[in-house]
C-alpha cells in the first residue's frame, strides 16, 4: 500500500481525512499546509476545529527540516487559494525529491503543461484525476428522460461551504457498513481515489446546452444503476442553490436546476450554515426548494460553517467562518422548528437512521 500526503490542506479535505480509510490502495501518512493559512503545527482536529477529526500535525511544505515519508503527493482543491508561483514551487520540491503527484486541483491547460513540464525535467510521473465519462455511455438516440427505480438520497446546499461533502461521506460509510450496495456520484474529484464517482466532466463543459446536460445526467445516473445495481444511490448536488447578491452571484443555482431535473430524489438533505437561521428563513428555503426545483426537503442539516458577515455584498470573494461542534447543536436547540428535522455533526447516526426509517417506509430499501 502505498503512502499519500495531501497538499494543499485546509477544512475543504476535512472530510477526506476523517474518512482516510476510504482511500483505495493508500494510506495517509502526511498533511502539508502552507504558513499564513492558520493551519501549520496544528493538528487537523484543531484547525477545523473538529473534535471527531485527527490528530494528524499538518506541516509546512516549504520546511526543509520536514522528512518527505509518502511515495505520492495529492494536490487537490482548497477553499484558500494558491497562486501559480507557489504551485510551482511545491512541484518543483517534490519532483526533486523524486516524489510522484497525483492532481484532481481545477487547472487550466497551461498550468497542467507547466506541471508536467517539471515533473519530466526530473524523471517521475504525475497524473490528472478528472471524471471523462464516455459520450457513448451517456447520448442516445432518443431524448428521453429514464426512470431510476434505485432510491436516491440527494445532499445539497443552500451556498457553498455547508459541509456538503461531509454528509454524503457519512451518508456513504454508514449505509456501506448496514451492509447496502451504494453508488455515489459526488461533486469532487476525491472520489476517484475512493473507487465512487465525481460530477462528470461533461457539466462543466459550455459547448453543451442546458438541455443536453440534464438529458446527460439521467443517462449516467441510469447507467450507474444498470452496471452496478446498487441498493440506494447517493448524489451530491455542487454549487449553491440561489446566489448570495447581485455582487455575489456564484453560479445561480444552475447545477442544481440541471441535476434536480434530471432525477427525483426519494430522500433529500439540505445543507445550511450555521448562523442566521430561524423558522421564517427556513420555511422560505423548503418553499424555493419545492417550487424551484420541484424537491421536497426531508431533513436540513446545520452546518458548522457561517459566512463572515463582513464579507458579504461585496465583489470580493465570501469568507467563512468555522465553529465548533456543540455550537451547532446549540443553535438547532435554539431554533425550535418543528416542520422539518434538524441534524449536525454530533446527530449523524440519528440523521442516517431518519434517512433509512424513511425509504423503508416507501418499501424502496432493501438489501439485496
Amino acid at each position: 500500500m502505498k503512502k499519500i500526503a495531501i497538499f494543499p490542506f485546509d477544512y475543504y479535505l476535512l472530510p477526506v481525512i476523517k474518512n482516510k480509510d476510504n482511500l483505495l490502495d493508500f494510506q495517509l501518512s502526511q498533511v502539508f499546509s502552507l504558513q499564513g493559512w492558520g493551519m501549520v503545527n496544528d493538528t487537523v482536529s484543531a484547525a477545523c476545529k473538529d473534535d471527531t477529526a485527527e490528530d494528524i500535525v499538518v506541516m509546512d511544505i516549504f520546511d526543509e527540516s520536514v522528512d518527505f515519508d509518502f511515495d505520492i503527493l495529492y494536490i487537490t482543491n482548497s477553499n484558500h487559494k494558491i497562486g501559480n508561483d507557489l504551485l510551482y514551487r511545491c512541484v518543483e520540491r517534490v519532483a526533486k525529491k523524486q516524489k510522484n503527484i497525483l492532481v484532481s486541483k481545477k487547472l487550466n491547460t497551461e498550468q497542467m503543461k507547466q506541471i508536467e513540464a517539471i515533473y519530466k525535467q526530473n524523471n517521475v510521473h504525475v497524473q490528472f484525476l478528472y471524471a471523462d465519462v464516455s459520450t457513448d455511455i451517456i447520448n442516445d438516440t432518443v431524448e428521453m428522460l429514464h426512470s431510476i427505480d434505485t432510491p436516491i438520497i440527494s445532499v445539497s446546499g443552500v451556498d457553498e461551504n455547508t459541509n456538503k461533502f461531509e454528509v454524503q461521506l457519512e451518508l456513504y460509510n454508514r449505509l456501506k457498513k448496514d451492509g447496502y450496495s451504494v453508488s455515489w456520484v459526488s461533486s469532487r474529484n476525491e472520489m476517484l481515489l475512493c473507487g465512487e464517482h465525481p460530477l462528470p466532466d461533461f457539466m462543466f463543459q459550455t459547448s453543451i446546452s442546458e438541455t443536453q446536460k440534464i438529458l446527460m445526467y439521467n443517462h449516467f445516473v441510469k447507467f450507474i444503476e444498470e452496471q452496478e445495481s446498487p441498493d440506494v444511490i447517493i448524489l451530491g448536488i455542487p454549487g449553491e442553490m440561489m446566489p448570495n447578491s447581485k455582487l455575489q452571484v456564484g453560479h445561480f443555482g444552475t447545477t442544481a436546476f440541471q441535476i434536480f431535473n434530471a432525477v427525483n430524489p426519494d430522500f433529500s438533505v439540505l445543507c445550511v450554515h450555521c448562523n442566521g437561521n430561524n423558522g421564517d428563513y427556513f420555511d422560505r428555503l423548503l418553499q424555493a426548494m419545492e417550487y424551484k426545483f420541484s424537491v421536497e426537503t426531508d431533513c436540513i442539516y446545520i452546518s458548522s460553517i457561517s459566512k463572515d458577515p463582513f464579507s458579504l455584498n461585496k465583489i470580493t470573494p465570501i469568507e467563512y467562518v468555522l465553529y465548533n461542534n456543540d455550537f451547532t447543536t446549540t443553535a438547532i436547540s435554539q431554533i425550535a422548528y418543528d416542520s422539518c428535522p434538524q441534524f449536525d455533526r454530533n446527530t449523524y447516526e440519528k440523521l442516517y437512521q431518519f434517512a433509512v426509517d424513511k425509504l423503508h417506509g416507501y418499501d424502496d430499501l432493501q438489501v439485496m
